[in-house]
């Protein structure tokens, strides 16, 4: 959504990483860029820990009844005239962009009334992408914002960096 934030106010919340201060950093630098106001809060993003010979994934079992009511705290501050989230596939899948939509949805269908909510884009393969390509002028800031997460972010932004020149956000009733 970097060209969405650069043309317009936003409240960003960033549920996870606060505790890290690499991705805290890029992200706060990023906030500089759009001059926006944001929170960044200190829950996990989904982690592979490696012990005693195998891997275990925290899937965020022991924090989403906190995490939702941050979003519950945060969607009932004030009037929202918009919310936007990732949508319900994790655009490319990613279990815990699901979780974050099934939570702030829940929450804004519970206390957003007269409110719109909408969903980050869709995943398409690269060369299969519909819709328009955000203006050339806020795609090369977008690019250097995204730039700022390489290399803790190498693998996302090589995998899925075709998406970059497209924000072809949905309203949820859409989906």
């Amino acid at each position: 959504g970097g060209a969405h934030l650069l043309q317009d106010e936003y409240l960003v919340v960033c549920l996870t990483n606060g505790w890290n201060e690499n991705r805290k950093n890029e992200f706060i630098e990023t906030m500089k860029t759009t001059n926006d106001k944001y929170i960044i809060l200190n829950y996990p993003d989904i982690r592979k820990s490696y012990a005693n010979g195998k891997y275990d994934t925290d899937t965020l079992s022991t924090c989403k009844t906190a995490m939702q009511k941050d979003i519950n705290t945060i969607l009932t501050y004030k009037k929202w005239n918009q919310v936007i989230t990732h949508n319900p596939n994790g655009e490319y899948g990613k279990y815990h962009h699901k979780t974050i939509c099934q939570l702030v949805t829940a929450s804004f269908e519970k206390n957003c009334k007269n409110s719109e909510l909408w969903y980050f884009g869709r995943y398409y393969n690269p060369g299969n992408i519909p819709g328009e390509q955000i203006a050339p002028d806020l795609l090369t800031i977008k690019k250097a914002m995204v730039d700022r997460y390489y290399p803790t972010a190498k693998g996302a932004i090589v995998a899925f960096g075709h998406m970059i020149p497209y924000e072809n956000w949905i309203l949820s009733s859409e989906w």
